[in-house]
């Protein structure tokens, strides 16, 4: 047996391959693959990366594919190597594109001949770039060949890359031990194993895909890619092909449980094994949920709250209590393993006070890709800690304890405001506006320079300021000066809206 310990994800996935080798590993637009398959489809384009780049230590190499069995392939076969992988998504601008070669400078890219054109004008030579279809033209190596591999749980297994508020993507290093330590804990928590099948709508330059992408490494559960197959732009299509492939379990950006909800899709077409529904990513609105929860009674439905830099989750809310529509969502407790301070700069909360979010345990990035000083300014001392070292990390995100002892979201430092001396919290306003009849869904900008609480909206019909204000004042200390309403959202790679875009989109209708 290889590797006798499970310190690596390789050395478990050589396990899971050992106990399922004919079980359906990847399901996509394509083609669908045996652990068996898979591990000698990887094996085969490792054989064709250069032994030397993970000669004296682990190297980062890109991966420039759409999410396929092919993308899954390419990721085993650069831990196979010894390597890590940095996800390169096909639908990142040229100039985001751009920054993150310039930021990692992979020694080699991962990409298949139809692709190599965007690269080429990024800068990439061909000669840095290995191309998926070779590994159709090598023989299956001797597996004794991985017994050479020397990694360790502290070796990185990723780079994600994270744009913040800054607009600079930085890349987020991720090491083997905080992988599997979160992998155990979603495991043992979410009942998965070889039975469980992830419907995966998420890309894999996006953390929350690492819970669908090694839950299949890991514990031998079936991976049904839903990108490429039309279903990221058709709904009805979405759940169609959940239902043919028997998803049981769905790990979503709350945005896409959003849309369904809105457009009623489950009350014709609801897939029929639906029993494990986590989001995380976005502030969840209960009305939302409801709908969700009517049409699931008996499913598990889970809020999950974390960002990039503790790999992908630090608490978790499983629902477990009615809420009104109205009614915020907490994020819940700390995960296993995993601390949560709330500080204000005076020093820890008080009950009742909110504070910034800070989080410590081992699930902790190394911090970021060759930004010295970024990592100093977000991965710092403990404050409570003045006897040895300890680094925590500093969210950025807000919260406060509810009367249950459960954390709740309160928004991030950057979307507080003063508005006329009074604080503001932009999600609290978007909270109340989606808990509204008929609104779809929201997002609250502040136009500095104007001094102007902008509220762009999706719903069926106009509203008048007068009768927003009017819904909308007993519940806020502070409320829209414009509402403008729009078709649609545009939304990034991840799923998530895009800001900064809309903030563009309607800056023309924002009055002086």
């Amino acid at each position: 047996m290889f590797f006798d310990n499970e310190n690596t994800l390789i050395s478990r996935f050589e396990r899971t391959v050992q106990a399922f080798p004919d079980h359906i590993a990847v399901d996509d637009a394509k083609r669908e693959i045996t652990f068996c398959e898979l591990r000698e489809e990887a094996l085969r384009l490792k054989a064709c990366i250069p032994k030397e780049l993970g000669a004296r230590s682990p190297q980062p190499i890109g991966i420039f594919l759409e999410e396929s069995v092919e993308a899954v392939a390419a990721i085993l076969a650069i831990l196979y190597s010894g390597n890590f992988y940095v996800p390169l998504n096909v639908f990142f601008p040229k100039g985001v594109r751009e920054k993150i070669l310039a930021s990692v400078e992979p020694p080699l890219i991962i990409t298949s001949v139809e692709r190599a054109g965007d690269l080429i004008v990024c800068g990439v030579p061909v000669s840095r770039m290995l191309f998926a279809e070779d590994g159709a033209r090598q023989t299956v190596p001797d597996s004794r060949v991985l017994g050479n591999l020397r990694l360790i749980d502290s070796d990185p297994i990723y780079i994600m890359h994270t744009t913040g508020s800054t607009g600079q993507p930085k890349g987020v290093i991720i090491q083997h031990r905080s992988v599997l330590e979160y992998l155990r804990w979603i495991g043992k928590t979410f009942r998965m194993d070889e039975r469980t099948v992830m419907g995966c709508t998420n890309s894999f330059s996006f953390d929350n895909s690492i819970v669908e992408l090694f839950s299949m490494m890991f514990f031998g559960s079936r991976l049904v890619l839903l990108r490429g197959r039309g279903a990221e732009k058709d709904d009805s299509l979405l759940l169609h092909v959940m239902n043919k492939h028997r998803v049981n379990f769905i790990f979503w950006v709350p945005s896409t449980l959003k849309r369904i909800a809105n457009e009623d899709r489950l009350a014709d077409q609801k897939p029929g094994y639906i029993d494990r529904v986590l989001f995380c990513g976005e502030v969840m609105s209960n009305k939302h949920l409801n709908y969700w929860r009517r049409h699931y009674p008996a499913a598990t439905f889970a809020n999950l709250y974390g960002p990039t830099e503790i790999t992908d989750v630090c608490t978790c809310y499983i629902v477990d209590r009615a809420f009104a529509d109205d009614d915020p969502l907490p994020i819940g407790h700390a995960r296993d393993n995993v601390d949560i301070l709330l500080m204000t700069g005076e020093g820890p909360a008080k009950p009742g006070e909110s504070g910034e979010i800070l989080v410590r345990g081992s699930g902790l990035s190394a911090g970021y890709w060759k930004a010295p000083e970024a990592t100093a300014e977000a991965f710092v001392q403990n404050p409570l800690n003045d006897r040895y070292p300890e680094i925590v990390y500093k969210t950025g995100d807000i919260g406060q304890l509810n009367e249950r002892g459960e954390l709740m979201f309160l928004g991030r430092k950057d979307t507080q405001i003063k508005f006329f001396g009074t604080r503001v919290e932009l999600t609290e306003i978007e909270r109340m506006a989606l808990s509204l009849e008929g609104i779809r869904n929201v997002c609250a900008l502040y136009f500095e320079e104007r001094n102007k609480i902008v509220m762009a909206y999706e719903a069926d019909r106009e509203w008048s300021a007068a009768e927003m204000i009017l819904a909308l004042k007993p519940h806020l200390i502070a409320y829209p000066t414009q509402y403008i309403r729009v078709d649609s959202f545009p939304y990034n790679t991840n799923g998530k809206i895009d800001r900064s875009r809309l903030k563009e989109r309607i800056e023309p209708q924002v009055g002086p």
